[in-house]
């Protein structure tokens, strides 16, 4: 609901109060006629109505979002929240070569034909390994695409005979996970987290 009192200055700082019905008024006729000499003629009312409560608002929602500049010296730091991404590898059983792996990653990453959701990934060979076939991916959302999922849309490819877990991954992120291929290095956080309280 737009409020006529718009900015109010309490002890010498102006607060939020919502926007006016001339601002809305304003945004409408800028609309229709967005020029310089538009501009020109009712720069005041852009200053008083928009310009000077925008700038009330951005003051009073800094302790939640923080300055709307960086630090001078400091600079400034981007904190987000989102599922953990799970980095998780997944062998190919031969005859599966490194173009297979390659193919079948192009196939089904996010942007892909057959479209994982939240799945980047690439294909290559472990030289170290005999040149057996990976996948290598990172799930970035455990909860939109589970890692069984994930290995029977490989499956639908080639034969997977084992995977691996770089790193830890929320439990959730196993469920419904065959016993039949192993997980090399498999450690949750969940556990991870018991063991250090």
């Amino acid at each position: 609901m737009w409020r006529q009192d718009h900015s109010v200055r309490v002890g010498g700082m102006s607060r939020f109060g919502g926007f006016s019905d001339r601002a809305v008024q304003f945004y409408a006729e800028l609309g229709a006629n967005n020029t310089r000499e538009f501009w020109a003629e009712h720069r005041a009312t852009y200053e008083s109505e928009v310009r000077d409560p925008m700038r009330a608002l951005v003051a009073e929602l800094e302790p939640d979002f923080g300055p709307t500049s960086a630090h001078p010296t400091a600079g400034a730091t981007l904190v987000t929240a989102r599922p953990p991404l799970v980095a998780f590898n997944l062998e190919l059983a031969p005859p599966a070569t490194e173009e297979d792996a390659r193919r079948i990653a192009v196939l089904l990453r996010e942007s892909g034909a057959e479209g994982l959701p939240a799945l980047r990934a690439i294909g290559l060979s472990l030289r170290a390994r005999e040149d057996v076939a990976q996948l290598s991916c990172n799930v970035e959302d455990h909860e939109a695409l589970p890692l069984a999922e994930l290995l029977a849309a490989v499956e639908r490819h080639a034969v997977v005979t084992e995977a691996e877990l770089v790193g830890l991954a929320p439990e959730a992120a196993f469920a419904g996970w065959p016993d039949r291929v192993p997980i090399r290095n498999r450690a949750t956080i969940e556990e991870r987290l018991s063991s250090v309280s």
